[in-house]
């Protein structure tokens, strides 16, 4: 039901898209968006960013349940056997650009995986791993492009004050930093 409210991902026209998932604690929320990230891998979606807060630990822990619940690398849904790179090679992988160790770097960026292959990234709310994953999309842009044409899904997983426009008070061109990197990145 929530897959059918995305975008298709093979559409040639650029299409924009907002919902909103609102839950309790620990009332499923998480295991949900890796379902509807499963369903979008699925459907062609190449590039997943989950923005999960602004600490570490959530961000750690995110990541942890991604690498169980979509990844799959020997263990969760790859448990049984192993597929993509590491096994069956007619079952594509989706490659986690993070890990539960590292968020997204300028180090990470330099020997970043192609873009015409499935990725996804959890990362945090932070100026400067937004400012990263800008710079990386810009270092990526196809000869000529001022845009990527690649279907991006991107899950804010925290309710917090970092995702907000702060500065919205002083009209709509102004934005708070972080507000303003995720809209770049859009």
């Amino acid at each position: 039901k929530i897959l059918g409210k995305l975008a298709d991902p093979k559409i040639q026209s650029p299409v924009f898209i907002k919902g909103l998932v609102d839950g309790d604690v620990q009332s499923g929320k998480t295991g949900n968006f890796n379902a509807v990230i499963n369903r979008a891998l699925d459907s062609g979606y190449k590039l997943i960013i989950v923005l999960s807060g602004i600490m570490d630990d959530l961000r750690s822990q995110t990541q942890a349940r991604i690498d169980k619940d979509v990844i799959g690398d020997g263990k969760g849904v790859g448990l049984k056997q192993a597929f993509g790179h590491q096994g069956d090679e007619s079952v594509f992988q989706v490659i986690s650009i993070t890990s539960e160790e590292a968020d997204f770097n300028r180090s990470l960026a330099g020997g970043m995986p192609s873009l015409n292959q499935a990725n996804i990234m959890v990362c945090k709310k932070n100026v400067s791993i937004l400012k990263n994953i800008l710079l990386w999309l810009k270092d990526n842009l196809p000869k000529g492009e001022t845009k990527h044409s690649l279907p991006l899904l991107i899950i804010d997983d925290e309710a917090d004050n970092a995702s907000l426009n702060n500065e919205g008070h002083k009209g709509e061109k102004y934005a708070s930093k972080i507000n303003g990197h995720i809209r770049a990145i859009l």
